[in-house]
């Protein structure tokens, strides 16, 4: 039985925690190490971290690791959570995350043993306004042009750590698009293996990436540069071939970032 590392970062979500917790605590799946990174929060977050510990419900983990001290934001907090991971896959299920069902691990790994370096299965996203979708990923569509039209949720990828270890992990030098840049770079640089699982292993509650596009665009435009990164005629077309075909299986439709990279895109091409 595979050991799955779920690692939690939290800054003062006391709320969010809390639903976390009580999901990863409800898995039926027998070898779950989990991991807390809480990044100094003033909410009350550590207490209910203190309780449970207390309680002694963490005591069915196979391994329980938390720490809260002030670092430099999420990516951070993704980075020590590897470091201090032992499993053979990990998932990122940060504070307001949480599974579709208590079954999730044992669906996907209870008879299964995984060789890929990642595994992704589906996501339930709930929008602002409280309606629900899924999003399903194909394996066919999944190139280097994927990522200007989409990108992987992190709450549903199981991540070998192995790869993790590979690429050293997220880039701490950006705020809001260093899970996109570790997904580009593991596909596009480190030839990952993938494997797709129609299961749902997710719900993402509402975000405020939307309310950053600028930011998203700066960034990501930034990184790509850094990269040298020049995008021919024949590269735009097959951008634009991905994009339209991802959204002919509703995978972008009206996806935030996938509104932000084709006008990194363009402005690539100028």
């Amino acid at each position: 039985m595979q050991k799955i590392s779920i690692i939690t970062v939290n800054f003062n979500n006391r709320n969010g925690l809390l639903a976390t917790i009580k999901s990863v605590l409800r898995q039926t799946y027998k070898n779950i190490e989990y991991i807390i990174i809480d990044g100094g929060s003033t909410d009350g977050s550590i207490d209910i971290i203190s309780d449970y510990q207390k309680s002694g419900k963490f005591a069915k983990f196979t391994r329980f690791y938390s720490c809260s001290e002030h670092d430099g934001g999420i990516y951070y907090g993704m980075n020590k959570g590897v470091v201090q991971s032992t499993g053979d896959y990990c998932l990122f299920l940060n504070s307001g995350d949480y599974f579709c069902d208590d079954k999730v691990l044992n669906k996907v790994f209870g008879n299964n043993n995984y060789s890929e370096d990642l595994i992704i299965g589906r996501q339930k996203h709930i929008t602002r306004f409280g309606f629900s979708h899924s999003r399903h990923f194909y394996l066919d569509l999944i190139n280097k042009y994927f990522f200007f039209a989409d990108t992987f949720p992190h709450q549903c990828t199981f991540i070998r750590k192995s790869m993790l270890e590979k690429t050293k992990g997220y880039h701490t030098d950006y705020k809001i698009v260093s899970d996109w840049i570790f997904w580009y770079e593991a596909v596009v640089d480190y030839d990952a293996i993938i494997s797709i699982t129609d299961i749902h292993i997710a719900i993402q509650q509402p975000n405020g990436v939307s309310s950053n596009f600028d930011k998203c665009i700066h960034e990501t435009n930034d990184y790509l540069m850094r990269r040298n990164a020049k995008i021919s005629e024949t590269d735009m077309l097959n951008i634009r071939y991905s994009i339209s075909l991802a959204m002919s299986y509703n995978i972008a439709t009206r996806s935030t970032l996938g509104r932000i990279l084709v006008k990194i895109a363009t402005l690539l091409n100028k």
